[in-house]
């Protein structure tokens, strides 16, 4: 189950680097504690929960000083209670729900989508259309509406006192695919440029004029944290669910793709006129 994401891996990596710095084997920490040793390595991935009584046997065992462990004991009952997105376990898949909690607490949110409207910036209309469609899992009516809410609330954290700033990139062609329909299309190209006006939210196309670029493989989001102690992680989307990735090399990766991605972009300007531009067209039939 999804819990506090964010906490959980820093958490994680304060116990693996104690666990190095006392020379002590992934084997030999998880006899502490009596589990597997791939418990360790996912406790300290921040992909599992960590019992605070856990998190204190094997701080006393890496020889860890009171002060610094009870900091992380705290920690470690902090990263245990559950977010908002609880409710929507067994609705939307366990990878998705760690994409969602660490959204939640992301200070900046980079996406690019090559083929529909980021998730973020869509309307409730659209999202039902694309849930309805999309992918080989048939959804059932109860379960596309719990999906949408859940867009709904994520979406809500941009229009926030404290906002996350959101840098979006997606194809012209996702504002040339008619999902949902002519009126459910009007209304996502009015919602865009509507968002496009908040000052925490950028939106940028990639103009069908510029041919292959470095976004053809697919959609990637990059999360970033105003605390230096949370590093950034990005998601890969894939048939199989998120592909979550962290790893410095990884993290190079994804920031050259955007950094390439907004070089062929239409500036922010040039966005909201193309989008009016197809906007009033729609209008027009």
């Amino acid at each position: 189950m999804a819990t506090n994401t964010v906490r959980r891996r820093r958490l994680g990596i304060a116990l693996r680097e104690h666990r190095r710095a006392a020379r002590v084997s992934m084997e030999d920490a998880a006899a502490v504690i009596s589990v597997h040793k791939t418990t360790i390595s996912r406790m300290e991935r921040g992909q599992a929960a960590t019992k605070p009584l856990f998190v204190q046997a094997l701080l006393a065992h890496y020889s860890v000083d009171a002060t610094e462990s009870a900091v992380l004991v705290e920690l470690a009952k902090e990263a245990s209670k559950p977010g908002w997105w609880r409710s929507y376990v067994g609705v939307v898949d366990e990878r998705h729900l760690d994409h969602i909690a660490l959204e939640s607490e992301a200070s900046r949110i980079s996406t690019w989508e090559p083929v529909l409207i980021p998730a973020l910036l869509q309307t409730e209309d659209y999202a039902r259309a694309v849930l309805q469609r999309a992918g080989v899992e048939s959804l059932t009516h109860t379960q596309i509406e719990k999906r949408v809410q859940a867009r709904a609330e994520r979406k809500a954290r941009l229009l926030s006192d404290n906002p996350p700033a959101l840098a979006a990139i997606f194809d012209e062609g996702a504002l040339r695919r008619p999902v949902g329909g002519r009126d459910v299309m009007c209304g996502q190209l009015e919602h865009l440029l509507e968002l496009a006006q908040m000052p925490n939210i950028g939106v940028q196309l990639i103009p069908t004029s510029a041919g292959a670029h470095a976004g053809v493989t697919g959609s990637v989001t990059l999360l970033e944290y105003e605390s230096d102690e949370d590093p950034p992680v990005a998601f890969l989307e894939t048939v199989g669910g998120d592909l979550y990735l962290d790893e410095p090399g990884e993290l190079k990766v994804c920031r050259a793709v955007f950094d390439a991605l907004r070089s062929d972009a239409l500036s922010a300007s040039e966005t909201e006129q193309r989008i009016a531009q197809l906007a009033a067209e729609s209008e027009l039939g």
